[in-house]
């Protein structure tokens, strides 16, 4: 232990007088060495002097001792004069917020170096509008941005918007730029920015196809002629869609095709669908395509036919005129220029033509008026069993007259019992004529047999009688000296007397509706003229379902059925 002391006591001395000597020979001592360096100079450099509001710059501190000398591995601290104008970080990173002029400072060993910058502030100096689409749909969103660039057309961030739109009737918009399509109309859509206004101009169109509407001006062309369809597009809320794409087609190619316009070309008669479709929306019209007009033949002559008819397909009113073009005789012989049945025939009505009229009342003749230079008259009145009265006068001269009444009676159960006629003839005296009919029934209560008493103020009365004749379906064959044919579904084919006066009647039918009726004498007589081939043709597609001027056959059991056929009108 005392020798290991010994030696450290001995090595102290002599570390520290080599310490000493090093020290003197790297001139250190005060004798002709070289001095210590310190930092004497600090330096902030930049690379721009005006940097922009916004940037960040990295800024640079370089310290320099007493030799000028960069004195490396030394640390900086940073500040700034105006923190509201740029600020730096501790590893001299500076923000420049806002416009003005601003002093940095970086400090190294407690030697500070300051550089002076002038934040050059940014200007909002355009602002634009821009949408995903120039034309939005009514009822769509569409969301708008907005870019604002300073005085150097860098984009400015962050900046506060205030949005408006020149119609809100038209679209309107949010704070944030979602913009509602309202109605169709151009609106202007504008974005503030610092006072500085940006707008973009849109156009409001119609929505999608909602709906699709064909308009044609007939609902019944006729086969072989044109029509132009117009299809309106409208979207939901009802606005139309201009310039829409529309596609048709038709139901039925064989009786009508539509061009790409919607141009229909009507081939034959039938109904027909056509179709048109816009953005998977459709919309149909139904048409009915019409054969040849309707037209009446008399003599061969044809005349226009214009007619209606009821909601169970019978021919309601009609008229007879002249066509252009054709040469038509006149006069009585000449039958028409105008004839026509206004009002309906199943109800009341009223027919007139060439000085003659006729008027009906539940679909009951009830008179018959011809107006010639000597007129005459037939009125029919009614009872709670049907025909109840007959009146008929007529003026042949100034001294020539014809007057009678027929007054029909009936049992309690309806039946008629007896025809009693009344007559007053005038030429050149006056004669009275009256006429009894007692009448018979077959055990189905039809008209079997009348025995007849006529009495004359000249002539005194005699007796005779008249029988009539039914066929296997119950319709009248004969009555006394006139026979009737009849066809399958009752109506009369021809009716023949005995005075050789044939009429003859045929209709033509379709589908089991009515396209011709042909005869020579209509009823009643005083109406419908003389005897003389008739026709009439009716419009294919409008087809009445029974005949208008061909009689119902006769089945005796209608009071009226004693005096034959009245009027085909008389039901």
């Amino acid at each position: 232990m005392a020798r290991a002391g010994f030696f450290a006591g001995f090595l102290k001395p002599c570390a520290v007088a080599a310490f000493l000597a090093l020290v003197a020979a790297c001139g250190g001592g005060g004798g002709g060495g070289e001095p210590v360096r310190t930092v004497t100079t600090v330096t902030v450099s930049s690379p721009t002097s005006t940097p922009k509001q916004g940037d960040t710059v990295q800024l640079t501190a370089v310290a320099r001792d007493q030799f000028g000398d960069v004195v490396p591995g030394t640390t900086a601290t940073w500040s700034s004069s105006a923190p509201t104008v740029a600020t730096v970080s501790t590893t001299g990173l500076l923000q420049a917020l806002a416009g003005g002029s601003v002093a940095v400072t970086a400090t190294i060993n407690s030697v500070p170096g300051t550089l002076t910058l002038t934040i050059t502030p940014r200007v909002t100096t355009t602002v634009t509008v821009s949408s995903p689409t120039a034309s939005p749909s009514v009822g769509e969103t569409v969301q708008l941005t907005v870019v604002a660039r300073d005085q150097f057309g860098d984009v400015l961030a962050g900046k506060a918007v205030s949005w408006s739109t020149s119609d809100a009737n038209a679209a309107t918009i949010s704070a944030t730029g979602l913009l509602q399509a309202v109605a169709p109309g151009t609106v202007v859509a504008t974005a503030t920015i610092d006072g500085l206004p940006g707008s973009l101009t849109l156009t409001v169109v119609p929505g999608a196809a909602a709906s699709v509407t064909i308009s044609s001006p007939t609902a019944t062309p006729q086969a072989g002629t044109t029509v132009q369809l117009t299809a309106v597009v409208r979207d939901r809320d009802g606005n139309l869609v201009p310039g829409a794409t529309v596609g048709w087609s038709t139901s039925d190619a064989r009786i009508a095709t539509v061009s790409a316009s919607g141009l229909l070309l009507a081939l034959t008669p039938g109904s027909v669908v056509t179709t048109a479709t816009s953005g998977g929306v459709a919309g149909s019209v139904s048409l009915l395509v019409l054969g040849p007009p309707a037209a009446y033949f008399i003599n061969g002559v044809e005349y226009a036919f214009d007619y209606q008819l009821d909601a169970q397909g019978r021919v309601d009113n009609y008229r007879i005129s002249q066509r252009e073009g054709i040469v038509y005789p006149v006069g009585p012989a000449g039958d028409v220029n105008v004839r026509e049945c206004t009002g309906s025939l199943y109800g009341s009505y009223r027919c007139t033509g060439w000085y003659r009229s006729m008027t009906g009342e539940a679909g009951r003749i009830v008179a018959v008026e011809q107006n010639l230079s000597w007129p005459s008259s037939d009125t029919y009145s009614y009872g709670q069993f049907g025909l109840a009265e007959i009146k008929e006068s007529s003026r042949l001269s100034a001294r020539q007259s014809t007057d009678s009444t027929s007054t029909l009676s009936y049992d309690e159960a309806g039946r008629l019992s007896e025809v009693w006629t009344s007559s007053l003839v005038v030429s050149g005296g006056s004669e009275t004529w009256n006429t009894t009919a007692t009448i018979e029934l077959d055990s189905q209560g039809r008209l079997l047999r009348a025995g007849i008493v006529t009495c004359s103020s000249w002539y005194g009365c005699r007796e005779s009688s008249t029988a009539w004749a039914y066929d296997l379906a119950g319709f009248m064959s004969s009555a006394g000296t006139t026979t009737y044919s009849v066809d399958a579904d009752g109506w009369l084919v021809s009716r023949q007397q005995e005075s050789g006066t044939l009429d003859t009647y045929l209709i033509t039918r379709s589908g089991g509706r009515v396209a011709e009726e042909q005869f020579t004498q209509a009823y009643p007589r005083m109406f419908y003229g003389g005897s003389r081939p008739q026709r009439v043709r009716y419009q294919l597609g409008r087809l009445p379902v029974e005949p208008l001027f061909v009689p119902r056959a006769l089945t005796g059991l209608n009071g009226a059925d004693y005096f034959g056929v009245i009027s085909s009108h008389h039901r």
